[in-house]
Parts: C-alpha cells; structure tokens; sequence
C-alpha cells in the first residue's frame, strides 16, 4: 500500500517546475505549521479500552476572507 503522502509529495515534486513555484512555496506545502499528536483512552464494544494515537497536523494557519 502507498502512503498517500509519499504519492503528494512525489506529485509535489513532479508539477512544481510546471506550476513555477518557488522554494518558499515549496517549503510550504511539505511542512506542517503544526503536529498535535495525543492518545485517546477508547471505550470498545467488549469493554476493553485500549489507548490508541491520535494525530491532528495544521498546514496552514492562513484563512481567506
């Protein structure tokens, strides 16, 4: 199975010089703003409650009006 972000960033790399962009944009679509990374007590459907990761990445922390 392919990672979907290893597909990206080879996509990235692929149209880059097509779209003309420059290293600061670049740069900016393969590093996150920001990684959370937590773990959640789940309760299952046994009872059993595992810990299970949780991830949450930001890419940007821009908004458009």
């Amino acid at each position: 199975m392919t990672n979907p972000f290893d597909t990206y960033l080879a996509n990235l790399e692929r149209l880059a010089p097509l779209a003309e962009l420059n290293e600061q944009t670049i740069r900016a679509l393969t590093t996150p703003d920001k990684i959370i990374e937590k773990e959640l007590e789940v309760t299952m459907d046994d009872g059993r409650t595992p810990t299970l990761p949780a991830y949450r990445v930001q890419w940007s922390n821009a908004r458009r009006a």
